[in-house]
């Protein structure tokens, strides 16, 4: 399943956001991030990213727990930003 800002790099995310369709891939990917998620014992998707990165984990070793692609575990880098980001906080 595509989601828009992983395909484009370089475009602002509010530019490649205002698609027709952005509710439904947006509540599908959501869906997913949840699901990954709580099939690794967090309540939502950012505290599992934010512990995994904290911990140090790549995009490889991230893709092959989600499951998901590279470029997919690219695209939640950008959204939810490196352990360093404001508001990103490992979980104790």
């Amino acid at each position: 399943m595509p989601w828009p800002i992983d395909d484009q790099r370089d475009q602002d995310p509010v530019v490649r956001l205002a698609g027709p369709d952005l509710r439904r891939h947006v509540r599908e990917r959501l869906l997913l991030e949840r699901s990954i998620a709580r099939r690794h014992g967090f309540g939502c998707f950012a505290d599992y990213f934010a512990h995994r990165r904290a911990q140090g984990w790549g995009l490889n070793r991230l893709a092959h727990e989600t499951g998901q692609t590279r470029d997919w575990v690219r695209g939640v880098m950008r959204r939810y930003g490196s352990p360093g980001a404001a508001g990103v906080k490992a979980v104790s």
